[in-house]
Order: structure tokens, then C-alpha cells, then sequence
């Protein structure tokens, strides 16, 4: 954007006068949104019932990630000796330089962040429907 070319229409529109709005706006806006018919007379909305629907892609994602633990597990059992003595030796020397703590708080905290995106989310789609009685 070129400021000098801006300049002039910015002081145009900064010295129009400002009307003032009415004194009742709020309120026709209120009276217009009270009116306005959001229910039928048999209690039922007028919008449209949103369907609960399972595409490709949720099924996609539930497998892959029963698949995780699964992979784990045959990846776990299928290592041979001297990986497992390697991580044996790994885990000594995580207890011994005392970085133990700081890992149990940083798994701690990273298993409660996931509970909390769990908690949420389910409570997001098992939310009631309001009622506008």
C-alpha cells in the first residue's frame, strides 16, 4: 500500500461529521430479535437437526490409532537381546543423573494436558441442547 496515495481519502473520511445513532436503535434491534420466530408451536427448532454421521476418515483415524499400541507391543516383543540391554542401560543412566524427577513431571503434565483434551472434547459432544422455554 502506498501511504501517499492514502493520505487524502484517509482525511476525507476523518472529516465527515459523525452522526449520532438513534436513541431507541438498541432497542428496535432487541424488539426485531425478539420477533423473530426461532420455534415452531410444537416446541421443535426451526433449524436445522444436525445428523451424527461416521465418515471414511473416523474410521481411519480409530484404526490407526488402535494400531499404535499394537505396534508397540509386536515392536516391544520382537527386539533382540542387546537393544534391550542397550535400553536397560539408558533407563540406569537416566535414575543415576537424577533427571528422573524432571521426566515423571514432564510425563506427568503432558498425561494430564491429554486427559484434560479427552475430558473436553467428550464433553463438547455429549453436550445438551438448550432449551429456549
Amino acid at each position: 500500500m502506498n501511504m501517499q496515495t492514502d493520505d487524502p481519502m484517509d482525511a476525507a473520511l476523518r472529516s465527515y461529521p459523525l452522526a449520532e445513532a438513534p436513541t431507541d436503535l438498541s432497542k428496535r434491534i432487541m424488539q426485531r430479535v425478539a420477533t423473530t420466530p426461532q420455534w415452531t408451536k410444537d416446541g421443535r427448532s426451526l433449524a436445522p437437526r444436525i445428523r451424527f454421521r461416521l465418515t471414511w476418515m473416523d474410521l481411519a483415524l480409530g484404526l490407526f490409532l488402535l494400531l499404535i499400541p499394537v505396534t508397540a507391543l509386536v515392536i516391544w516383543v520382537t527386539l533382540p537381546p542387546l537393544v534391550m540391554l542397550r535400553l536397560v542401560f539408558e533407563w540406569q543412566m537416566i535414575e543415576s543423573s537424577g533427571l528422573l524427577p524432571i521426566l515423571s513431571v514432564s510425563l506427568a503434565i503432558a498425561g494430564g494436558l491429554l486427559l484434560s483434551a479427552v475430558v473436553f472434547s467428550v464433553s463438547f459432544v455429549f453436550r445438551p441442547e438448550p432449551s429456549f422455554s
